[in-house]
């Protein structure tokens, strides 16, 4: 009996799946720690629809045996995919069993912080308020050596994924937990900025006035957050933003101004369309594409009013006369010309698309070849074409 089963075990990665099939079948019949931990790897491995339902069936007969096992691979063993643990537990009806909660919930105190991390990542798909304590209570700054890589990355990968799990759940107990990790020094980490995202991306994600303010805050203390607040506020159509982010509109930071102007065009407030209109003149195409996006958002007379003058102006005779100066010195190693030719090329897509770009190539082309076939390498959009 013991060689027949060594027999079957080794079936298992056969590379016909009615061998497969044949092989669960039969060790269903001796049932054992060995078999059970077989058919959970074969499980996380199988490619074949067909097979799957099989292994899974021989794995229910192991009851709540399956479970404990089944949770030990997905937090401690990186290649069993998390994706394929929760279809088995749910396809065994144990995902939302109070004692597969209570196993996962007891993995986020192991030592290792990768096993932490993936119970973290398991809770979020859970999605059960009952884990919201233990999840805050791991929400906590770690002294740790900046030398020790590893560890940091570890303990980084642990509090994001344990912030994304918190806002998967949505509890507003979440709330104070989300916002002192927000203000620890959790950012002085390596990659720390994971951590102050996937809490901000949290907190978006809660209903509650006090994460308005805290985004608010964070637009204000800190610019290395303000991308991912932005966002959110725009997202959330969040009206108390308004003042605060029109005061970004000034910033010499182009990226921050790009921030800005993106998040006001999404809450489309009234009071936004005079500035942003104004930024159609910026000095840097990438600040003036995100304007033009930005009012055709606004249901305003003036945004559209502003938008039609833009295109007007915009013409090709326009962009011809800001190219040409360049174009000689696109390959120059003494002055680079190459950026600025692809940013004039990003807002000639914006505004005309590639018929335009085309237009201006072939225009180019006619005036002068060498020139003409530069423009097409340099607009990758356009390749090397030239009519």
């Amino acid at each position: 009996m013991f060689g027949k089963k060594n027999k079957y075990l080794k079936q298992l990665a056969d590379r016909q799946g009615q061998k497969r099939i044949e092989a669960v079948r039969a060790l269903a019949e001796s049932p054992g720690l060995d078999v059970l931990t077989a058919l959970v790897n074969r499980y996380n491995c199988e490619y074949d629809a067909s097979v799957r339902p099989v292994i899974m069936e021989g794995i229910s007969r192991y009851g709540k045996n399956a479970m404990a096992l089944i949770i030990n691979f997905l937090t401690m063993y990186q290649n069993f995919e998390i994706s394929k643990g929760m279809a088995l537990l749910e396809g065994l009806g144990l995902l939302h069993d109070p004692d597969t909660l209570n196993a996962v919930i007891r993995m986020l105190y192991y030592p290792d912080y990768m096993a932490r991390k993936r119970a973290a990542d398991i809770l979020g798909k859970i999605k059960n308020p009952l884990s919201v304590e233990p999840l805050c209570n791991i929400l906590v700054y770690v002294e740790t050596d900046p030398r020790d890589v590893v560890r940091v990355d570890n303990i980084v990968f642990m509090l994001e994924y344990a912030c994304f799990a918190l806002g998967e759940i949505g509890d507003v107990r979440a709330v104070e937990p989300l916002i002192k990790i927000l203000e620890s020094k959790c950012k002085s980490y390596r990659n720390g900025w994971r951590i102050t995202n996937a809490a901000l991306a949290a907190l978006g994600k809660i209903r509650d006035d006090r994460v308005v303010t805290a985004l608010l805050v964070a637009v204000e203390r800190d610019p290395t957050q303000m991308q991912a607040a932005c966002k959110i506020l725009g997202e959330n159509k969040e009206k108390r933003a308004v003042e605060p982010l029109l005061r970004y509109l000034n910033s010499e930071n182009g990226s921050i101004r790009q921030e800005a102007i993106t998040a006001l065009g999404k809450i489309n407030d009234a009071r936004a369309v005079e500035p942003i209109v104004n930024l159609l003149n910026d000095d840097y195409s990438t600040t003036r594409i995100t304007a033009y996006r930005a009012l055709c958002q606004f249901r305003d007379a003036r945004a559209a009013s502003a938008v039609k003058e833009y295109k007007k102006r915009m013409s090709d005779s326009y962009f011809i006369q800001k190219l040409l100066p360049l174009l000689p010195y696109w390959r120059s190693e003494t002055r680079d010309t190459s950026g600025q030719i692809r940013s004039i090329g990003e807002e000639v897509d914006e505004i005309g698309g590639l018929e335009m770009m085309k237009r201006i190539v072939n225009s180019v082309y006619r005036t002068n070849t060498l020139l003409g076939q530069y423009l097409s390498a340099g607009w990758d959009r356009v390749g090397r074409w030239v009519s």
